[in-house]
């Protein structure tokens, strides 16, 4: 076991040498075209090089490089005899669209979630460059729509997370706990507070990019109330207030857990703290492309 571990081991360092050597050759030529730029490249998106070919002029096309560079920003370079100032209004207003999107916080996603997101945004700026105005469209829409359905997925991950870990810690706690009557009221509410997170993940859109703490502490204060309100669901189903036959499901053992529980339930009524992420896909339809 431990030779073939060690096997695959040198044979991940080899393919990741074998791409970092790749991506380093890729940027010095890159680099080579455009010296009078500063490049630094994580990823190239696509290049025209044509060193100003008479069938390029007689097309009137250019050359220019569209690449994401070392912080994760998309960026693009035309050459000096078509600068940006001479692109057609159509292309211009296609490419700030761009940039528009590409704000959407992701940065807090996985690398390979938001470089795909960069890479379909630089598919499009590339689509505006050539002039393909439909294409450029549609390629922006299936950003939009890609990111859209990242950011709540990263959202329910980090909530369910914080809730399963919260979750264990205090079955931990409670399990030395477990003689003492006084929190079996609170084990069982915070039981039904996690049942409650767990069903209601999947149903929230909500906006990871509120940050991976707030999602913790939202998980957290939630199964804090939950234990809260099943020692409240048991004081009150234990009291005169309550009707006879709540008084005697209450005394007995089972009796208080499932009380406990029901009433950890009820967590689902407190707002949540992250602001709701409403989806609005971008409709591209009737959009003019002057």
């Amino acid at each position: 076991m431990n030779c073939f571990k060690c096997i695959w081991a040198h044979l991940r360092r080899t393919t990741q040498c074998d791409v970092n050597a790749y991506n380093k050759r890729i940027e010095e030529e890159v680099k080579a075209h455009w010296k009078d730029n500063a490049i630094a490249l994580k990823e190239l998106v696509y290049e025209r090089w044509t060193c100003g070919s008479d069938k390029i002029e007689q097309e009137e096309k250019y050359n220019y490089v569209v690449f994401i560079d070392i912080v994760g920003d998309l960026d693009w370079i035309c050459d000096d005899d078509h600068s940006k100032q001479k692109l057609k209004p159509q292309t211009s207003a296609l490419i700030a669209r761009v940039h528009s999107i590409e704000a959407t916080p992701c940065k807090h996603l996985q690398s390979q979630e938001w470089m795909s997101f960069k890479r379909i945004l630089g598919a499009a700026i590339v689509s505006a460059l050539e002039e393909s105005y439909d294409d450029s469209v549609a390629l922006m829409g299936q950003a939009k729509t890609y990111i859209e359905q990242r950011i709540p997925e990263r959202s329910r991950l980090w909530t369910l997370w914080s809730a399963t870990i919260g979750m264990i810690f205090c079955g931990l706690v409670f399990y030395f706990l477990r003689n003492n009557v006084f929190a079996v009221p609170f084990e069982f509410g915070i039981l039904g507070a996690y049942v409650s997170i767990v069903r209601h993940a999947s149903m929230r859109n909500v906006d990871s990019s509120a940050g991976k703490m707030l999602h913790v502490t939202e998980a957290a204060v939630r199964l804090l109330i939950g234990a809260i309100l099943g020692k409240i669901g048991v004081l009150l189903c234990d009291s005169s207030l309550a009707p006879e036959f709540a008084r005697s499901f209450c005394a007995l053992g089972s009796g208080v857990r499932v009380i406990a529980f029901a009433s950890g339930l009820f967590d689902a009524f407190i707002p949540a703290m992250i602001s709701t992420y409403v989806i609005k896909p971008m409709n591209s339809k009737g959009e003019s492309h002057d």
